[in-house]
């Protein structure tokens, strides 16, 4: 509103109530009226009231005082005249009219004040709901990926030209306004992403919260594309109103997460077919021909003239190098044990004969007798097949959990346990060992640790989960999860 003696037609307004006052004046001399007279005591209230109103309905409450405090100003001298002139009633009814004046100016000028301040505020929060609705429809319409506003009843409500455009959404025929289902849009899969989000509560009751669900394929016009829905809550007054969905396209960054996983799965079957050509190769050559020295030094009997068959005593004053055969089939024969040794780590024939179970049960067996660890293999829901993949990889990860176990826990005991009573397959190896920090062993560059990051990526690969379970002095405990499909319940 600013000051109103900075307008013109404020004082344009102050020059008429003067002319009415001379006027009034002039009135007064001109018919020689007296103090006590009608028009000279009842003729300020009528004659003011009307530009006293103006000024507060055009200038608020300071041009309303203003405008009341010039008419007081003027009658005063004629207030004085009738006060001194005996005529105290009438100046007694001019101060109370100019007391009236003076109240209904400030009554008028201040709800008119207030009346202003109260627009201008209003007027203020409109054109800021106007610039934010503004420029949040720019980003709207502006953005590249596709946004959805869904409302309580799963209806879209409104989309960007993104969505528009990648979700062809004029494809189907609506009665005129009707709104598409979201299901219509985007599909079965992800709208049930996005509708578990309006039913699921709020994880605060004050604002919006925002989520991204999991990847969903939506089908359009272009092709199967991967999408990532983030939903956003719109809250009025603190009562959800529905979602904006926006659909980030990761279709890129799937593909190459599904190369970079079907490349690992490669090159792990690639370096278990060559474990298992190595293991095959040992058997087949360097074991055969070791086994056919057994036969040949049993075969010889004697070394020289002096050496008694092996497996004789020789008899007492009997000269030559005793033992020397003995000696020799010794060494072939602990050879032999320990290229087998190495054949059953680098592929395990039990594996591929009897199974899983019966190959952890080995693995913990030769495992106990290597090392003194005392270790336990418990199988609960029956033994039986799985598929090859999945039992490779399980056996992997035992391997390599005793391993650690042998190598780093400085355990006294250990134990293995594998679960295949329900639909979740569960395998557990515990050890009372020393224990670690998870936290330190992911920073750690070591081969245990490193272990781990491999049994961790062989579980993902089969669509498990791996868990690690252990403090420094409390040992460790490993986890493998995998649900099991009805392809694999018919391997058993």
């Amino acid at each position: 509103m600013g000051a109103p003696w900075r307008h013109s037609a404020f004082w344009l307004l102050q020059l008429v109530v003067l002319a009415l006052f001379l006027v009034r004046l002039a009135t007064v001399v001109a018919f020689h009226l007296q103090a006590g007279s009608v028009a000279t005591e009842y003729t300020v209230a009528p004659l003011f009231l009307v530009p006293v109103v103006y000024a507060a309905l055009s200038f608020g409450f300071v041009g309303a005082l203003i405008t009341s405090g010039t008419v007081a100003v003027m009658s005063l001298p004629q207030i004085v005249l009738a006060a001194t002139g005996g005529e105290r009633a009438s100046a007694a009814v001019q101060v109370a009219q100019v007391a009236i004046l003076a109240a209904t100016a400030a009554l008028v000028g201040q709800w008119v004040t207030s009346e202003r301040r109260a627009r201008l505020i209003a007027e203020s929060a409109r054109e800021d709901h106007e610039r934010t609705e503004h420029l949040y429809r720019e980003l709207f319409t502006s953005n590249l990926s596709p946004i959805l506003i869904v409302d309580l009843e799963g209806r879209v409500v409104d989309m960007n030209p993104a969505a528009h455009r990648l979700f062809d959404a004029g494809r189907t025929e609506l009665p005129d306004g009707a709104l598409p289902r979201i299901v219509d849009i985007v599909g079965p899969e992800a709208a049930r992403v996005v509708l578990t989000e309006l039913v699921s509560p709020a994880s605060d009751a004050g604002g919006a919260r925002e989520s991204s669900g999991d990847p969903v394929v939506v089908p359009t016009d272009a092709g199967p594309l991967v999408l990532r829905p983030t939903a956003t809550r719109l809250r009025r007054a603190g009562i959800d109103q529905g979602l904006q969905v926006v659909f980030s396209d990761v279709t890129a960054e799937t593909l190459r997460r599904q190369r970079t996983e079907a490349y690992a799965a490669y090159v792990l079957e690639g370096l278990e077919d060559e474990r298992r050509h190595i293991a095959q190769e040992l058997h087949d050559g360097p074991v055969q021909a070791l086994i056919h020295l057994c036969r040949q030094i049993d075969a010889a009997g004697y070394d020289g003239p002096g050496t008694a068959p092996v497996g004789r005593a020789r008899p007492a004053g009997e000269t030559g190098r005793p033992g020397t055969m003995a000696e020799l089939r010794e060494i072939a024969e602990s050879t032999v044990a320990e290229l087998r040794g190495i054949a059953r780590g680098l592929r395990p024939p039990v594996l591929d004969d009897l199974g899983l179970a019966a190959s952890i049960r080995q693995l913990v067996s030769d495992a106990s007798d290597r090392s003194g660890v005392i270790g336990t293999f418990t199988v609960r829901g029956g033994e039986r097949r799985l598929p090859p993949g999945v039992e490779l990889t399980l056996f992997r990860i035992t391997q390599e959990a005793v391993s650690n176990i042998e190598h780093h826990a400085h355990a006294t005991t250990f134990d293995v346990e594998l679960d295949l009573s329900g639909t979740e397959l569960r395998l557990a190896i515990r050890d009372d060992g020393v224990g670690f920090s998870p936290g330190d062993a992911g920073r750690r560059t070591g081969d245990a640790s490193m272990g781990l990051a491999g049994m961790s990526e062989r579980a993902r690969l089969i669509g498990g989960t791996f868990e690690v379970e252990s403090r420094p002095t409390h040992g460790c405990i490993i986890r493998v999860r995998k649900t099991l499909e009805h392809t694999d319940h018919d391997h058993s």
